[in-house]
């Protein structure tokens, strides 16, 4: 899978382009660039997949 690069911190990406949000995500994990990263939405997703998985 080719992951394109992605504007990092586009306001509300979250909201308006959830896949989008994924992909870029995955691309600063991947690319280790975590001063970009978007944390409270990924913490969020994070405590969700538990919750769902886990709990």
């Amino acid at each position: 899978m080719t992951i394109r690069t992605i504007p990092s911190l586009q306001p509300n990406l979250y909201e308006e382009d959830y896949y989008l949000w994924i992909e870029t995500t995955l691309q600063q994990i991947q690319n280790q660039d975590i001063e970009n990263l978007d944390w409270p939405h990924l913490a969020e997703e994070i405590s969700k997949w538990a919750l769902k998985n886990i709990i």
